[in-house]
């Protein structure tokens, strides 16, 4: 046999698969290099898509401040009423990005609501180009109510002597304790105190702190430790105080802004928004009366016992007292009766409730207490309130 003969015939033998072999490895080279570059590219694109994401999160969280900043621009009330959209800001520069928000309000919504939409574009653009990395984002807005308990103490909750809770929806139904609720929570971020066999809370007890039963009856959650709430302060209203128009008996002077009862005669305010330093009731038997919505603003300790509130309208709404009194000495003094329908919000101040009347609404102070059987009746309607601050209801990404 001719060996330089068969070596050559071998050496093309073997030629043929290390060319194949070859051909292979370059193929998997080329789909490795082409695999990586598409890799890169979504990673890329992934991460232009997740920068637009947060772009647009910027726009509805920049579209929630101007909802409540209160500038008289944009602000909730106004856009809540609105007809028709309304530009927030178009193309506002974002990191490498920008953001268009525009805000309407949703069509037949009671309480009325806000829909914001922000639209996050990077590299910036309104409307974004096609081919830029987009997202949209839809959110919901709505006043959130200051009254979400039969009592609610900042600091503090302190019932005795036979002092209860309940509740009822005046929407529905008036009061009456054979239809009574089992809503008449009450809210602490510091202590409450339930104590006597009598006293009762017909709903949850829910505390900051801790809440101290002794002897007495929670029909729903008793919880201590639990998140704190948020209470929104409330702004001195004057000086100045409201001129006198409005107001029928009593004593009034507007350069300090007290009103006071004189003898028996009932003090009447016509429907509006007063501002007074403080009332005082206590003098004798005279009632502060209202026909129609009233709104009162007081700066200093006041007393409303006496003859005490008498509000016909059976509306608690109709009556609402914000007091900016920062004090654990003073705030309100408050007696019940059969026509006290009000919602009370002095976050700041101390609360007292005397005797044993009813109060059908809300109270909510710094310190609540009431140590002489006061009946409390929460209205469910105050949940509907729309007095606080601006929150989001509902969240969903469009695009």
């Amino acid at each position: 046999m001719d060996r330089r003969k068969t070596l050559k015939d071998d050496a093309g033998f073997i030629l043929m698969p290390l060319l194949m072999v070859m051909g292979l490895v370059s193929l998997a080279a080329g789909g490795a290099l082409l695999s990586g570059q598409l890799d890169l590219r979504t990673a890329a694109r992934l991460k232009m898509s997740i920068q637009a994401f947060y772009i647009a999160e910027a726009g509805l969280n920049h579209g929630w401040d101007e909802l409540q900043n209160s500038d008289g621009v944009n602000d909730f009330r106004t856009l809540s009423t609105a007809a028709g959209g309304t530009t927030l800001f178009r193309k506002r520069d974002f990191d490498d990005g920008s953001y268009t928000v525009t805000a309407e309000a949703v069509a037949g919504s009671d309480p009325g609501r806000v829909k914001v939409t922000s639209t996050g574009c990077l590299p910036a653009g309104d409307p974004c180009p096609s081919g830029h990395s987009k997202a949209v984002m839809e959110a919901e807005f709505r006043r959130q109510s200051l009254f979400l308990c039969a009592l609610c103490g900042k600091e503090g909750v302190t019932l005795s002597g036979g002092s209860q809770t309940d509740s009822f929806d005046s929407r529905k139904l008036p009061y009456t304790i054979l239809t009574a609720g089992s809503e008449g929570d009450v809210l602490s971020n510091g202590n409450i105190l339930l104590s006597g066999v009598t006293t009762r809370v017909k709903g949850n007890a829910v505390a900051g702190g801790s809440v101290l039963k002794i002897g007495a009856t929670v029909t729903g959650a008793s919880m201590s430790g639990a998140p704190l709430r948020p209470y929104l302060p409330v702004s001195p209203c004057g000086p100045p105080y409201s001129t006198g128009v409005g107001i029928t008996g009593g004593i009034y002077d507007p350069t300090t802004g007290q009103l006071r009862g004189s003898g028996v005669v009932p003090i009447v305010l016509a429907p509006g928004s007063y501002c007074f330093s403080s009332i005082d009731l206590s003098g004798g038997v005279s009632a502060l009366a209202i026909s129609g919505p009233v709104t009162i603003s007081l700066t200093a300790h006041s007393l409303l016992t006496g003859g005490g509130i008498q509000n016909p309208t059976l509306v608690t709404e109709n009556l609402k007292i914000f007091s900016s009194v920062s004090s654990v000495k003073g705030g309100l003094d408050i007696a019940g009766g059969p026509l006290v329908y009000m919602a009370v919000y002095a976050p700041n101040a101390r609360v007292v409730v005397s005797g044993s009347g009813d109060l059908y609404g809300s109270v909510v102070g710094a310190t609540v207490s009431a140590a002489t059987g006061a009946k409390f009746h929460y209205d469910k309607r105050l949940k509907d309130n729309q007095d606080g601050g601006i929150v989001m209801v509902t969240w969903r990404e469009v695009f």
